[in-house]
C-alpha cells in the first residue's frame, strides 16, 4: 500500500482525476471494500515488477494473483451497481484495465474490461459526477474544440468520410454508433492524455458489440485510438500497447480490401511501425 500511495498513483495521468484522488479518497474507499483494496495491491505488485531487473516473475505472479481475486467480485458488483458502492467499482475498472495493459500487452483481449468501464460510467454517472470522480464527467462533456495538428485533424476527417462512403453496405443505425465514436475519439485528442481512457466509457454498448464481433470499421476507429494510447508509451502500465494494438488491428483491416489498407497507413504511420 506504501507503494501505491507514493509512487504508483503519480503514474495515472490517464485517468481524469489527479493522483491525491487516487492516494486518499480510493485508499479509503479500499478500506471498505476488498476488491478495490486487492486492485490496488495487485497493481502496486506489477508496478514493482515493471522497474525491478530481478526476482519480477515473483510480482507478477502476485500481481495477478491479487487482480484475478478483484476481478471475480468486481463482475459481481457491476450487476449489484449503488451510490454507495459505485465509486469503489469505477476504481476498480480503471485499476483492471491498467493492469490488463501491462500484463497481456494488448487490450483487444479485454471485451469484458471494455464493457465493464462503459457500463458503470453511464449506469452510475450522477452518483461519480457528484463524487471525487466528477471532473472525469467534466471532461466528458467538455465542447468539442478544434485539434490543433492538421495531421491529426485531417485523419479524423478522413476517417468520418470513409464511414459515410459506407452506407450501402453498413445498417444506418450501425453507421450512426461509428459516427458517434469518431466524434468522441475527435473530443479526446482536442484533450489531453487524460482523456485517452475516458474514451473507452464514452463509446456505447453498440459499438462495443461491433467491435466484440470484430466488425471493421470498429476496428478501423479502435486502431484509430491506438495512436491516443500510443501517447501513454512513457507511463510504465502502456508501454507499447499502443503501437501493438495498431498493427495487430491493422494487419486485420487490410485483408477488407485495398481501400481499407489505405485507411491504416496514418495510424501506423504514428506509432512508428513506417
Amino acid at each position: 500500500m506504501h507503494r501505491f500511495s507514493t509512487r504508483t498513483c503519480l503514474t495515472f495521468s490517464a485517468t481524469g482525476v489527479g493522483p491525491e484522488v487516487w492516494k486518499s479518497f480510493v485508499v479509503q474507499e479500499a478500506l471498505e471494500h476488498d476488491f478495490l483494496m486487492d486492485g490496488l495491491l495487485g497493481l502496486a505488485a506489477l508496478h514493482i515488477a515493471a522497474e525491478k531487473e530481478i526476482g519480477t516473475g515473483e510480482y507478477v505472479r502476485i500481481g495477478l494473483e491479487y487482480q484475478n481475486r478483484a476481478f471475480v467480485v468486481f463482475r459481481e458488483s457491476l450487476s449489484h451497481l449503488t451510490a454507495e458502492n459505485c465509486n469503489a467499482v469505477f476504481a476498480s475498472s480503471v485499476l483492471a484495465m491498467m493492469i490488463a495493459l501491462f500484463s497481456t500487452g494488448c487490450i483487444l483481449q479485454t471485451f469484458e474490461l471494455l464493457e465493464g468501464i462503459r457500463f458503470v460510467s453511464k449506469t452510475g454517472r450522477e452518483w461519480l459526477q457528484a463524487g471525487p470522480f466528477g471532473p472525469v464527467f467534466d471532461l466528458w462533456f467538455l465542447p468539442i474544440s478544434s485539434i490543433q495538428n492538421s495531421d491529426i485533424n485531417m485523419a479524423l476527417v478522413e476517417l468520418a468520410a470513409f464511414n459515410d462512403s459506407l452506407s450501402s453496405v453498413t445498417a444506418q443505425e450501425q453507421q450512426a454508433t461509428f459516427a458517434d465514436a469518431i466524434s468522441h475519439l475527435h473530443t479526446c485528442f482536442s484533450k489531453d492524455k487524460e482523456m485517452v481512457l475516458i474514451w473507452l466509457a464514452m463509446t456505447g454498448k453498440d459499438f462495443m458489440a461491433a467491435l466484440k464481433q470484430s466488425e471493421p470499421m470498429a476496428l478501423l476507429i479502435f486502431m484509430h485510438w491506438g495512436v491516443l494510447l500510443d501517447r501513454l508509451r512513457d507511463e510504465w502500465w502502456v508501454e507499447g500497447s499502443g503501437m501493438r494494438l495498431v498493427d495487430e488491428l491493422s494487419k486485420k483491416v487490410q485483408e477488407q480490401g485495398q481501400d481499407w489498407s489505405v485507411m491504416t497507413v496514418w495510424a501506423r504511420r504514428q506509432v512508428g511501425l513506417l
